[in-house]
């Protein structure tokens, strides 16, 4: 049946003109849950201990989102209903269930009108899909990882099936390969996968302050870009919406402010992503291991500065759909930034030259849709506004700017003068 299905997807594939580079299998397609639009997501959509209603699903829409990730898997046939009833999509994830109980579900609500798609094990380690590896512990051996996402595509081939990886380095998630880019080639190979989806918070508290960890943030984001262009199918990133603290690990995630959660997403989007998933709507129950310290609601039910912060973010991708959605993206350098080792020297981009900023500087984004070319800046701080200086060498129209700006002709060139709100961004079309 798999081979069927590749198939299928490679003549879809050549129908829209796209080429694998890996070989002679192309990938699934991609079946967006939200088509023409981009999939804003809301994992837990309502309290884990409690019974879903159908007010935690208006709340759901009310805050923008257009599809819900759940893993509460006693309760999807009410998810998938109340979903319908608002007019959102649902994605059911596995969570902990076996692969026979899984299976019985896929075939159960595959004909939903709501249903979205099917998330496989969220953060599969290499374990999972290499049950054979004696080098891997055996009770991270529980099934075959391979064999459930071929059952669950050959069940139900209509809607999205994937899974979200984890984009950390270590031996439990690319197992014997020497990087994470050798890991997703070996991915590829194995899964042809119709998305690709990760998780990595940057934003940490360490006492009073914050630090980022730009180094990982866009090492994941250029990895999974690359391997987005390179198999011609899209990639979701993640925003985190619940802070969170581990006191034997010493971590604490924040609750997000409006900067974090801008930062967080308009670098993804810049950076190509399709699809953002915020983490997590309502308020996880605490665990021996973790507290949880802020959601957009929170463990009483109700609605915390948060979710407004949320709603107007969501609110902003949506009005951006065109940029973000329709386009691919061209080039990218971050400019001004000691806190990465790309590009940070430049002061040219494109049509852009003698760029003055300063740490952490701005990621520039060139995409490209519908023969209309897009610039984006990014402000690289989550906390603090940013003014930069440049000049372009063509005339722009400003899409959208979260801040202030002037420009000027002058000598036949524009002379521009920009305010970023903290992780704002400034988006001009030519």
């Amino acid at each position: 049946m798999k081979q069927i299905l590749h198939a299928v997807s490679l003549c879809i594939s050549l129908l829209v003109g796209s080429l694998s580079v890996f070989g002679v299998t192309q990938n699934f397609p991609y079946i967006s849950p939200t088509p023409d639009e981009i999939p804003i997501i809301a994992t837990s959509p309502y309290l884990e201990w409690t019974k879903p209603t159908l007010d935690d699903f208006k709340g759901v829409k009310e805050c923008g989102f257009n599809c819900v990730l759940c893993s509460s898997l006693l309760d999807v046939k009410s998810i998938l209903s109340l979903c319908e009833q608002v007019g959102i999509k649902a994605i059911i994830s596995q969570g902990n269930a076996t692969p026979l109980y899984y299976l019985s579900l896929v075939d159960s609500f595959k004909n939903m009108p709501s249903l979205g798609g099917w998330a496989l094990k969220d953060e599969a380690g290499y374990g999972l899909w290499h049950p054979e590896d004696v080098a891997i512990p055996q009770n991270e051996r529980k099934f075959n990882l391979i064999q459930l996402y071929d059952d669950v595509i050959t069940a139900d081939s209509r809607h999205l099936v994937y899974l979200n990886q984890s984009a950390g380095s270590d031996k439990f998630n690319i197992g014997m390969n020497k990087d994470y880019m050798a890991y997703l080639n070996e991915f590829q190979k194995v899964f042809t996968p119709a998305l690709w989806s990760f998780d990595v918070y940057p934003i940490r508290a360490q006492g009073e302050d914050l630090w980022v960890n730009y180094k990982w943030f866009y090492e994941s984001l250029i990895n999974f870009s690359k391997i987005s262009k390179a198999t011609n199918r899209p990639f979701w990133a993640y925003c985190l919406s619940q802070g969170y603290t581990m006191p034997q690990k010493k971590l604490t995630r924040p609750n997000p402010t409006l900067g974090m959660l801008r930062f967080e997403a308009f670098t993804s989007l810049a950076m190509g992503a399709k699809g953002i998933v915020y983490w997590t709507y309502a308020q996880r129950e605490e665990s021996k291991s973790t507290m949880y310290l802020g959601a957009p609601v929170d463990s009483d039910g109700q609605r915390t500065e948060i979710w407004s912060l949320v709603q107007e973010v969501n609110k902003e991708i949506r009005d951006l759909k065109d940029v973000f959605l329709y386009s691919v993206q061209r080039d990218y350098a971050v400019i001004g930034n000691d806190a990465y080792d790309g590009n940070q020297n430049n002061s040219s981009f494109g049509h852009v030259s003698a760029i003055k900023t300063r740490t952490p500087g701005i990621l520039i984004s060139e995409l490209c849709g519908h023969g209309i070319n897009y610039l984006i800046l990014v402000n690289q701080s989550p906390i603090s506004a940013q003014n930069l200086e440049m000049i372009l060498d063509c005339n722009a129209d400003v899409v959208c700017c979260f801040g202030t700006y002037n420009h000027s002709l002058v000598k036949g060139r524009y002379e521009w003068k920009v305010g970023l709100e903290p992780g704002g961004c400034l988006i001009l079309s030519y």
